[in-house]
């Protein structure tokens, strides 16, 4: 889906950002909450490293939408602010850790999820498709496990939920308190020949007139755009669009339905989430409350891998220069795109 104007995923700010102080920190885990700690994959042993721990948590991160660092965010000047004029942010974070702080390899592995899942144990372990991390044989062949390397997930997507999945809730931009709306763009091809279609909406309608949206279709790429009546379709709620598709339209048809959308989410921060996360497990030694983390004097290096999806959110990070924390340290020693 290509989404149009104050929508878009990651751009420049323009103008000033004004209520911050001068010397506020422009990134601040203010709470870093382990919500479960058990053994992973049963208890296995892997080689001379032994065990590992499996811990679930929540990063609770607060960003300077002044600060330099920041300000490749798109939209974080209009996301709401706390009483210090900072932005919140809350992601998950897994962890996978040698039980014996002194038999690992002291090398963070991050893996950005894709789509909320994660993948890198099929990749590197051969791991079966599609086992949960909670099955013993999400282990695969031990592989990473036996050299000692702390693997880490952190959500970065606020759009997806479901079990098992891993995400992030951002701040929903606001223009002078109040709500944003504007022109949203959707293409969808269905693959299939059901007479009615479904329109997942990536942003929730402002209205449900059907009258004040658009919907062409066409056969392939290069034809011109056909308009389908209002008749045709109509909005069943604000995120679902129903359509009678047109008999002389193939499975691979493409529609294009243009509505007026709201509540744009600063999905920018899906960069600096992993910034943000990464950089606190292996450089910091404590959140902002003093508690210490899991991790805290354990790493020495990090690595981040990506696949598909991952992988090109991985050369867009690196692009945009989230591969520097909030005061200019590497996050990380190389990637894997």
């Amino acid at each position: 889906m290509r989404l149009a104007g104050c929508f878009a995923l990651v751009g420049m700010l323009c103008g000033a950002v004004v209520g911050a102080r001068a010397d506020a920190p422009a990134v601040r885990m203010e709470r870093f909450e382990v919500r479960a700690r058990s053994d992973a994959f049963g208890g296995a042993s892997f080689g001379s490293v032994g065990s590992y721990e499996r811990i679930d948590a929540v990063a609770y991160v607060t960003l300077d939408p002044a600060h330099d660092r920041n300000r490749a965010i798109a939209d974080l000047a209009l996301a709401p602010r706390d009483e210090n004029g900072r932005v919140a942010y809350d992601t998950d974070v897994t962890i996978l850790r040698p039980k014996s702080a002194t038999a690992a390899n002291r090398t963070l592995l991050y893996e950005v999820v894709n789509r909320g899942n994660r993948l890198a144990l099929g990749v590197l372990n051969d791991a079966p498709r599609g086992v949960a991390l909670a099955d013993p044989a999400s282990a695969g062949n031990g592989f990473v496990f036996e050299q000692g390397y702390t693997l880490v997930w952190a959500g970065w997507q606020a759009d997806v939920a479901g079990p098992g999945l891993m995400s992030a809730r951002f701040p929903i931009a606001r223009e002078n308190g109040g709500a944003i709306s504007g022109r949203v763009q959707a293409e969808v091809v269905f693959d299939n020949t059901d007479q009615l279609g479904r329109i997942a909406l990536p942003y929730p309608a402002a209205s449900l007139d059907a009258s004040r949206a658009t919907l062409t279709v066409r056969q392939r790429q290069p034809d011109a755009p056909h308009p389908l009546a209002a008749s045709d379709f109509r909005f069943a709620d604000e995120r679902t669009v129903l359509l009678t598709r047109p008999s002389d339209m193939d499975a691979g048809a493409i529609y294009e339905l243009v509505y007026v959308a709201r509540d744009p989410v600063v999905t920018g921060l899906g960069f600096a989430a992993t910034r943000d996360v990464v950089s606190f497990l292996r450089r910091e030694a404590a959140d902002a409350s003093g508690a210490p983390h899991p991790l805290a004097g354990q790493i020495d290096r990090a690595l981040a891998i990506g696949f598909s999806q991952s992988g090109r959110y991985l050369r867009d990070w690196l692009w945009q220069g989230f591969h520097l924390d909030g005061a200019g340290r590497p996050v990380v020693e190389g990637v894997l795109p």
